[in-house]
């Protein structure tokens, strides 16, 4: 048996291919707002060559699941295909409302296979959004969600007559231009709230273990201090871990 997982977040498309568990081919690419459908049928092309007997995926663009179903009937034919929510079938408790998103779900799967052996967990992913996630005893129990570096950036080009920047320039606490005190204010902003994050809910939970993911996290992981693990994959391992689950286990039940 051989799997797509798809990853689609709110700016990026990431795929691979899943097979005995083990991934392979694993692909990453940009999308573009006005022509999400478009890139997501090119992505998806790029596996047409693999024989798909499942797709399994975190998506929170719940208005788009009928048209990416359709997209991968065309391209793979009827090929069993789910998408992660909070009533699939999951190897993880979940203690939270009905809107949990798919890849704050996948994320807690993954750092209970690769770090369960800890009760407290606090999970960062550093996306286009930053959400804090944790998991006590095998439970997802909340978090919080943050606007990312990069929403963050775009806000303040968008919002005011400050330049647009990008994160390629040192960064220090005092600058001298405007770009490099843009660039400085947005990452220390964000390092500073998981820092504090991190410290005040190590006063509460005992031993908690801090993993940190997603995509911003290398512009940010010299600045995080009390990091015990930097995952840059933990959600396609996380869904890789559901899909598992639900093809050899969870739909046996």
């Amino acid at each position: 048996m051989k799997g797509l997982l798809l990853d689609i977040g709110n700016s990026r498309f990431k795929g691979c291919i899943t097979s005995g568990g083990k991934l392979s081919a694993a692909r990453i690419s940009a999308y573009r707002k006005d022509f999400k459908t478009s890139d997501f049928r090119k992505f998806v092309s790029e596996f047409g060559k693999y024989e798909i007997d499942f797709v399994y995926i975190s998506n929170n663009d719940k208005l788009s699941e009928n048209i990416f179903t359709k997209i991968l009937f065309a391209i793979f034919g009827k090929v069993k295909i789910v998408f992660i929510n909070k009533k699939t079938p999951l190897p993880v408790k979940i203690d939270y409302a009905e809107s949990l998103g798919s890849d704050r779900i996948c994320s807690a799967a993954g750092a209970i296979a690769k770090y369960g052996k800890h009760k407290n967990i606090l999970v960062f992913d550093f996306g286009t959004a930053t959400t804090v996630n944790l998991i006590t005893n095998g439970t997802y129990k909340g978090g919080m969600i943050a606007a990312g570096l990069q929403t963050c950036a775009d806000t303040l080009f968008k919002k005011t007559t400050l330049p647009e920047v990008s994160f390629t320039k040192k960064t220090s606490l005092i600058n001298k231009d405007t770009e490099r005190a843009i660039i400085s204010g947005l990452i220390f902003q964000q390092a500073f709230f998981v820092n504090t994050t991190i410290a005040e809910l190590k006063r509460e939970f005992k031993n908690l273990y801090v993993v940190c993911t997603g995509g911003g996290l290398k512009f940010i992981r010299r600045y995080i201090k009390s990091a015990d693990k930097f995952d840059d994959s933990l959600v396609m391992y996380g869904l890789n871990i559901i899909a598992v689950y639900n093809e050899n286990t969870g739909n046996k039940k």
